[in-house]
């Protein structure tokens, strides 16, 4: 069972993991000469979200080849936010999935550093406010 404290370093970790990490591709000619092209992901989602993605699969039919997710990324932002500063409550649906993925990031990865508190004041050349 992991503490209030260790739940809530965790989820500021990955909300700061999602929050800069966003699966980005570009499209590369193929070399073949036709007018398609091949797609080369740039940067990729972290992997408990795409995990996380993978359990909620949606079971319609759509013109998608591709699954689609019941997991959207801003209430999967929001969520982390209310948990990384209140913690965890069984009444929000979001709160009861994440609370996999953050058992699963802890098992696989450990309880990261807590993330320092960012300030507004600029700072010098050895690091202190002015």
């Amino acid at each position: 069972m992991l503490t209030p404290e260790v739940v809530k370093t965790v989820a500021a970790y990955m909300l700061a993991e999602l929050a800069s990490q966003k699966l980005t591709v570009c499209v590369l000619p193929d070399g073949r000469g036709s007018s398609r092209g091949v797609r080369c992901v740039i940067v990729s989602n972290p992997d408990w979200y795409s995990r996380l993605c993978q359990q909620y699969v949606s079971k319609r039919r759509t013109r998608y080849t591709r699954p689609r997710t019941f997991i959207k990324r801003i209430r999967t932002l929001e969520a982390l936010n209310t948990i990384s500063t209140a913690g965890l409550n069984s009444r929000f649906v979001y709160h009861e999935r994440l609370a996999d993925a953050i058992a699963w990031f802890v098992e696989t990865r450990g309880v990261p550093q807590p993330i320092e508190q960012q300030t507004n004041q600029p700072l010098g050349l050895n690091g202190e406010g002015f």
